[in-house]
């Protein structure tokens, strides 16, 4: 996926004028040409032309040039995955939130409940903080377990979690545990990455999500504004326990056991 980002950045550019074939080794970067974007893939591969440049990721991009930046399409330096948040803002806080940039893996994958489980309106704001933090909790646990998560419910490790498998190979009945310790893998992750100067401020899409709606298609019209993501933030920090810059509070650590184990005073 951060490949075809690198793809579709290079012939938005091309069809800006803002780079020509000297930078694509000759190549014509137009969509729609899947000529180009196999021959795109190999300057990647090969570090030639552009290539050099977006084999670097999409944070070196944006450094490197800057007045790309509003064609960058990228969280944490993560670009998005296959869904536009615009047509389900749930995924998009899933996006914002997530622990390694806009991932739909560990940050949450939302579309069957907004699209299929007839439980939530797919545009809606409220009830997406809860619904991301059990999704990514979820997640987290099955991380841990060292399975795929593809499979996680067939073995019974949703997020109403059922212990025959898990019980079966360790012999430990900690199955009532599994979504507490997924809550406690996605505060810890998030304490190292406000340690790292990550908080509130970048958990927010990129400008062109908030500002264009999307042009086309069943959902033509939508957008999701900084302000309706603000919304779900706040609810999200709410029922995370964090407080509203993105950070855990000391309650929160409390309530998970963290502080013995982090040592902190």
């Amino acid at each position: 996926m951060s490949a075809g980002h690198a793809v579709a950045l290079t012939m938005e550019l091309f069809e800006r004028g803002l780079i020509g074939t000297d930078d694509t080794r000759g190549i014509e970067a137009r969509f729609g040409s899947a000529e180009s974007l196999v021959a795109l893939i190999g300057l990647i591969g090969e570090r030639k032309g552009i290539g050099d440049l977006l084999a670097e990721g999409m944070d070196f991009v944006k450094s490197a040039k800057p007045e790309w930046a509003d064609y960058i399409l990228e969280v944490k330096g993560l670009p998005l995955a296959a869904y536009d948040p615009r047509g389900f803002h749930g995924n998009g806080l899933t996006y914002g939130t997530s622990r390694r940039g806009a991932c739909h893996n560990v940050g949450g994958w939302t579309i069957r409940a907004e699209l299929q489980s007839g439980r939530y309106d797919r545009f809606a704001l409220e009830g997406k903080g809860e619904l991301v933090r059990s999704i990514q909790d979820n997640r987290a646990y099955v991380d841990s377990l060292g399975i795929c998560t593809v499979v996680r419910g067939s073995l019974g490790f949703s997020d109403i979690p059922k212990g025959e498998v898990l019980e079966a190979a360790t012999g430990y009945g900690f199955t009532p545990k599994l979504m507490e310790i997924g809550s406690r893998i996605y505060t810890m992750e998030r304490l190292i990455l406000n340690r790292e100067g990550i908080d509130r401020s970048s958990d927010y899409l990129p400008r062109r999500i908030s500002e264009q709606p999307l042009p086309s298609g069943p959902t033509e019209g939508r957008i999701l504004t900084r302000q309706m993501s603000d919304t779900m933030l706040d609810e999200y920090y709410r029922v995370r326990g964090w407080d509203q810059a993105g950070k855990p509070t000391r309650a929160t650590l409390e309530t998970l056991d963290l502080p013995r184990r982090l040592k902190m005073d």
